[in-house]
């Protein structure tokens, strides 16, 4: 694949372009040549070191490289009418999911995330059961030095460490606000009230509010002090 400006502007950030034709534009490179020259240099000095890595299951068709970016590779397809076409190979642009990954989707197939591929890709395939992980908690960050296959509970004390783990009113699947929260604990603390007449007052199901007063959800938000708690403080 060429490395003209097209592919350029679809690799580096929107930032990072925008940054590079700033310093060529200060320092009066303004020929549209010369500026292709700096951007080119620039690309290839950031991507020198690059590694690409068959993704299985889509070998020649698709690779994921060591900086977390896929790309199509250059090849011949059958179209519609039954003829071969061939089809220039191109760097892949992916988007950001609604939970911050990036995602791509490869020809047809269902949108995949990008880290899913890249570790596929330098790891081979994930173990039963285990997720990829992000070592220093950035989506973003989809090297594969930054990603390794571990468990479940792992992956949890990794959003823990690094904040990224959405609990509470944060995630979007929340009825409940913090406050209404510690209503319904202060509430299960005094006694007087059944799980279900909690639950009516606050338009939830009864299993909600036995969750909570058994502290399988909503464990972040602390208990009130009751009078008796009061003695031992």
């Amino acid at each position: 694949m060429g490395a003209g400006i097209h592919t350029i502007e679809a690799v580096l950030s929107e930032d990072t372009y925008r940054a590079l034709v700033f310093a060529a534009n200060r320092n009066r490179i303004t020929p549209k040549a010369e500026l292709r020259n700096i951007l080119e240099a620039r690309f290839s000095e950031v991507h020198a070191e690059e590694l690409w890595k068959p993704i299985p299951g889509k070998e020649g068709h698709y690779e994921a490289s060591s900086l977390g970016r896929i790309r199509s590779k250059d090849r011949s397809i059958k179209n519609k009418f039954g003829r071969m076409q061939y089809r220039q190979g191109t760097y892949l642009r992916p988007y950001k999911n609604n939970a911050g990954y990036l995602s791509i989707r490869l020809g047809r197939d269902d949108p995949t995330m990008v880290h899913t591929l890249v570790a596929l890709a330098f790891y081979g395939l994930r173990p039963e059961g285990m997720h990829v992980c992000h070592n220093d908690g950035d989506k973003e960050n989809n090297t594969p030095a930054n990603l390794r296959y571990d468990t479940p509970k792992n992956n949890q004390a990794d959003r823990f460490a690094h904040g990224t783990r959405l609990r509470g009113e944060s995630t979007h699947m929340a009825k409940l606000t913090e406050k209404e929260v510690t209503e319904i604990k202060k509430l299960l603390a005094e006694g007087g009230f059944r799980h279900q007449d909690i639950a009516a007052m606050y338009s939830v199901t009864r299993p909600t509010v036995t969750a909570i007063a058994a502290d399988r959800n909503w464990r972040h938000v602390p208990w009130p002090i009751t009078e008796d708690d009061s003695k031992y403080i």
